[in-house]
Formats: C-alpha cells, sequence, structure tokens
C-alpha cells in the first residue's frame, strides 16, 4: 500500500453524547458485584439492549434473563419480530 500511495479510509468512530442537562448529578454506583441470591422465578431479571450499526441502519437486540431460572426470556424479541414482521410483510420464501 505505501509502494502505490494508497491508504484505507477510517469510518469515525461512534461517540455517544449526553444531551441531558442534568450532567452534574452524581453517578449511580454500580450494584454488578452483589451476590445475587432468587429464591422464586420472575423476581429478577437481568435486561441488556444493545444497538448494532449496520449498512442498513441500526438494529436493537434485547436480551431478558431471568436470574432464578437463568432461562431467557423470548417475549421482547419475539414481540419485536412479529411487529416488524407485520408491518413489513416480507415476500414469501
Amino acid at each position: 500500500m505505501r509502494r502505490h500511495r494508497i491508504r484505507a479510509l477510517a469510518d469515525r468512530r461512534f461517540r455517544p453524547c449526553s444531551i441531558d442537562s442534568r450532567a452534574y448529578l452524581p453517578i449511580a454506583p454500580k450494584l454488578r458485584a452483589q451476590p445475587f441470591t432468587v429464591s422464586s422465578p420472575n423476581l429478577i431479571w437481568l435486561v441488556d439492549i444493545k444497538y448494532i450499526a449496520t449498512g442498513e441502519g441500526w438494529l436493537y437486540l434485547a436480551t431478558i434473563l431471568d436470574l432464578a431460572t437463568r432461562k431467557m426470556r423470548i417475549d421482547l424479541p419475539l414481540a419485536a419480530l412479529m411487529t416488524t414482521a407485520q408491518r413489513q410483510r416480507p415476500a414469501p420464501a
């Protein structure tokens, strides 16, 4: 590449910005290191949402885990898939 005087183009890095005017408030403490013990299902859920940039736009990945049973909940992702399918009406394969 150096011999041909070419170089790769790098995209600008995504930099999240805050538009919250209450940025002076203290940051909440991290509770991640706490030892959670759960006696029955549906008491504590772990939830995470990821934003994935693609060439066609943003994709959203939502995960819900019940801490007692360690089973993934599929209600939210399944509802999102059904809504998208109804809205887009994809052609049959």
